[in-house]
């Protein structure tokens, strides 16, 4: 690696998969005993991960959304994106994958592939950031700063919660969705975008589990 950075790594099925090489790639390796089992080439980004679903290996970068096999790192499909990152080398996005589908934002827009189909299902124009998420039928994005409902299947905003400001990833339970700012999180009722449940002053990349909900701004931990 020269000057990229990488997000988390991912861990499944007895391997941690890795972005990284000098000129772009991807690393498979061992998870117990760290040795490298194979190196992939893949166009230049930083800022990215790979994810899974169901054991299946698959990356988002540039224009190429791509399925690799984890045992060996070979390439096995692809699907083209209309749009990408075409004036910077950074992703800063993931691909959310659920459902059937994957739901990726590529360049500023909010798209929509059928994993068995590898065709898309649906496009959404302008204003996209951060990363998406899929949950109970629907993918949660931040569009302009807020944080909007869309219809897994057909493409339909269904709701907009209103945030202003927040950015990064959207994290969703059954219940409830969660999205922050540098500077304050809200958290909303799935059901409801006329008022959040509640308002914290501290923002952040967001990390859920065990029933507590981690803040971080980089500084502190909350």
């Amino acid at each position: 690696v020269q000057w990229s950075q990488f997000w988390a790594p991912l861990v499944l099925d007895g391997r941690v998969f890795v972005g990284g090489g000098s000129y772009g790639g991807m690393y498979g390796f061992d998870a117990v005993d760290g040795s490298q089992e194979w190196f992939s080439t893949t166009p230049w980004y930083d800022e990215w991960t790979p994810v899974s679903l169901d054991g299946r290996l698959y990356s988002q970068l540039g224009d190429e959304f791509t399925q690799w096999a984890p045992a060996t790192g070979a390439e096995l499909a692809s699907v083209r994106l209309d749009e990408y990152p075409w004036l910077s080398y950074t992703m800063a996005t993931t691909p959310a994958l659920g459902e059937g589908a994957a739901v990726l934002v590529a360049g500023d827009d909010l798209v929509a592939i059928d994993l068995g189909t590898r065709t898309g299902r649906w496009q959404l124009e302008d204003g996209f950031t951060g990363s998406p998420s899929v949950a109970n039928g629907f993918a949660y994005a931040i569009r302009d700063g807020d944080v909007v409902q869309v219809d897994l299947v057909r493409g339909d905003v269904v709701r907009t919660f209103p945030t202003a400001t927040a950015a990064g990833k959207v994290v969703v339970t059954d219940d409830v969705l969660i999205a922050a700012s540098a500077s304050q999180t809200w958290v909303y009722a799935i059901w409801d975008e006329a008022a959040p449940i509640a308002v914290l002053g501290r923002g952040g990349s967001l990390a859920l589990g065990g029933g507590h909900l981690a803040v971080c701004d980089g500084t502190a931990l909350d």
